[in-house]
């Protein structure tokens, strides 16, 4: 769910203006949309924290929990971007 497919797919045919690549109305006039993007940037960000975690957290204080934290970040990655991607199949399934 890429800047890309939300122009070029999901924009035009949620909002059945086919011509109509405009991700600002979309998120207006389909509110819905925020959830799923919202869950797309919550995985990015939590994937994105669990690589800074484990590449500059290492220590020997940081040992017994970081694996643990680290787990959970990308639990957290996975839900978003499976929520994300949950939503919009089935935002496109009830418009088509």
């Amino acid at each position: 769910m890429s800047k890309i497919f939300l122009c070029e797919f999901a924009a035009p045919t949620l909002l059945h203006l086919p011509y109509h690549h405009c991700v600002y109305d979309l998120i207006i006039q389909v509110p819905e949309s925020i959830v799923g993007i919202g869950l797309y940037y919550l995985g990015c960000f939590a994937v994105g924290w669990s690589c800074l975690v484990a590449r500059f957290a290492e220590c020997p204080a940081t040992q017994s929990i970081l694996g643990s934290k680290i787990r959970e970040l990308l639990l957290l990655g996975l839900f978003g971007y499976l929520g994300s991607v949950v939503m919009v199949s089935v935002a496109l399934a009830i418009e088509s």
